[in-house]
């Protein structure tokens, strides 16, 4: 009895035609409303009835025995039990199982899980570059960062609830559930703003600059904001525990009644529906205007297809086309629909991985930013180190005194300064000083003498004293 009311998939379409056969009885009826358990169509049962139908004769290819009876009791309270399948036999010997299923449900989630984990730390990494160095602060990667955040928050809240949706009730379901379906929603809606910058700034460069971050940010955070509290309202008034299939009623009980699918579900599935309708749309005329400058440069036809091919496997994720695949769950079983279902679970999970990976650590702006950032870092704890090492043999100079000790080039220790002028001198004059590390701070009593160049003539009001030529 158990396996039957726990592992066949939800059939809504058999639980509407089975309310529209018995629509006008359930009006005479005091007691449960026509009712389906994805196998079997209930009719309408006063209350305290057992009531008794004929076994099914086929699930996943075994046959089974249609001279027994399933039974099925109408509680007090007007609700339907659990339908008892023990007198439902096996007609023969049933059919090898190639699979363990349970496993293979496991397993899935633990793919899931690893995905999301390496998703975070990624998308983390990613957000902290765009957000700590300045010079990637423009419109698009504040774009992708905030695509990137929508994945990170869904990875967050897909973990929590998968780890502790078990007995909870409706204000804890709650709490776990609307975030997971909000930031869930996110994605599709800022994958849809990757694809509408990028339309315009390939195809209709007139709103180039007409469009603002707060615009996406409104759309990208804000519609999602207004669609899932509407779905959450209308889910906790309608369905009743009743008006779903028994594969529903067992979801609605024992974890959660948010997580039972129903035909409501449209409000906020439609709207992803049309995102991904019109990401698509943007993808094609995106690669018809990459595809038309390509073949305008002179290279050679499969070099071309190669710069194609790229792009369009580089913009897939990124405007979220991967998604489509969650719209498709056979319910077929067997080897090549687990290889599917595995796929399919580490292309999604992996989203997050996939774009930061993409579109900041392969990026061309981002690693030189980070080899800028990583080079001055690493001269600049040379430059301590040394200072460190030799002291004001070369650093400072007091007054009245001349330092004649071994001393570093400057310019070894400041190769990102522009235009560097500052010569080594085995000697410092006594005089007025200044300090040629713009970019450092030093302590005010460290100083670099530069001396004039003997070509120019000494001005009057110089900051800068030099040795006499």
């Amino acid at each position: 009895m158990d396996y039957f009311n726990e592992t066949w998939s939800p059939n809504e379409e058999a639980a509407l035609k089975c309310r529209s056969w018995y629509e006008w009885d359930d009006r005479w009826i005091n007691g449960c409303n026509a009712s389906s358990d994805s196998l079997i169509c209930w009719p309408p049962t006063p209350a305290g009835v057992i009531v008794y139908q004929p076994c099914f004769q086929e699930l996943r290819g075994i046959l089974y025995d249609t001279s027994k009876n399933a039974s099925r009791i109408c509680y007090e309270n007007n609700t339907w039990g659990l339908t008892d399948f023990n007198e439902c036999t096996i007609l023969g010997e049933p059919k090898a199982v190639t699979y363990d299923e349970e496993g293979t449900v496991d397993t899935i989630i633990y793919l899931y899980i690893a995905g999301h984990c390496l998703s975070l730390i990624m998308t983390s990494l990613a957000i902290f570059v765009f957000c700590r160095f300045k010079e990637l602060k423009c419109l698009r990667n504040k774009i992708h960062s905030n695509l990137m955040a929508s994945y990170l928050l869904a990875g967050i809240m897909w973990i929590l609830n998968y780890t502790n949706l078990t007995d909870t009730g409706t204000f804890k379901c709650a709490l776990l559930v609307l975030p997971l379906y909000y930031f869930t929603m996110t994605n599709y809606f800022w994958a849809f703003i990757e694809g509408m910058y990028l339309f315009i700034l390939v195809v209709d460069t007139f709103f180039t600059d007409r469009v603002r971050l707060r615009t996406y940010m409104a759309i990208g955070w804000g519609i999602p904001l207004i669609i899932i509290p509407t779905w959450c309202v209308t889910r906790l008034l309608v369905p009743t525990k009743n008006d779903l299939d028994l594969y529903n009623q067992i979801t609605y009980e024992r974890y959660c009644p948010l997580m039972a699918s129903y035909v409501d579900d449209w409000i906020y599935q439609s709207p992803i529906v049309i995102v991904l309708l019109i990401n698509s749309i943007f993808l094609v005329k995106i690669m018809r205007v990459l595809i038309t400058k390509i073949r305008s440069t002179k290279s050679a036809e499969t070099h071309n297809y190669k710069k194609a091919t790229k792009a369009l496997l580089v913009l897939i994720p990124l405007l979220g086309i991967t998604f489509c695949l969650d719209m498709i769950n056979p319910s077929s079983t067997g080897l090549l629909v687990n290889l599917y279902k595995f796929s399919k679970v580490v292309i999604i999970s992996t989203q997050g991985f996939t774009v930061s990976l993409l579109y900041c650590f392969f990026n061309n702006e981002v690693q030189n930013t980070l080899k800028y950032h990583i080079t001055r870092w690493q001269t600049k704890r040379k430059f301590l180190a040394s200072r460190e090492k030799y002291g004001r043999s070369w650093l400072s100079v007091k007054q009245n005194n001349i330092i004649c000790d071994h001393q570093l080039d400057p310019k070894e220790l400041m190769p990102w300064i522009p235009g560097n002028n500052v010569r080594s001198s085995s000697c410092v004059s006594n005089g007025t000083t200044t300090s040629a590390l713009s970019n450092m701070r030093l302590p005010p009593d460290t100083t670099i003498e530069i001396p004039q160049d003997p070509e120019q003539q000494p001005l009057e009001d110089s900051k800068y004293v030099g040795a006499a030529p």
